[in-house]
């Protein structure tokens, strides 16, 4: 891996963690709104296994109580698989 690919894997779990909105704004600058930035943050902190449980499972939530899909639209794991 590379040092360039390192570093921005680190800044992105970083953000990930902190629901960082003001990362999320230099790296979606098109996204409709700040509404849509959260909502693909939490996408992409469930999907991210380097995160950990607890805050992989309150975006899970948080995406089910809001009404959104898993990333590409997949179903949500069984509760065992949680």
């Amino acid at each position: 891996m590379t040092d360039k690919l390192s570093k921005f894997l680190r800044e992105r779990r970083a953000a990930l963690v902190r629901m960082d909105l003001e990362w999320a704004k230099k790296m979606l600058p098109d996204a409709s709104s700040d509404a849509m930035r959260e909502m693909a943050m939490h996408k992409a902190r469930y999907e991210a296994m380097d995160i950990s449980a607890e805050l992989r499972q309150a975006s899970r939530e948080w995406l089910e109580v809001h009404g959104f899909k898993r990333l590409g639209g997949m179903p949500w794991p069984d509760e065992s698989e949680r």
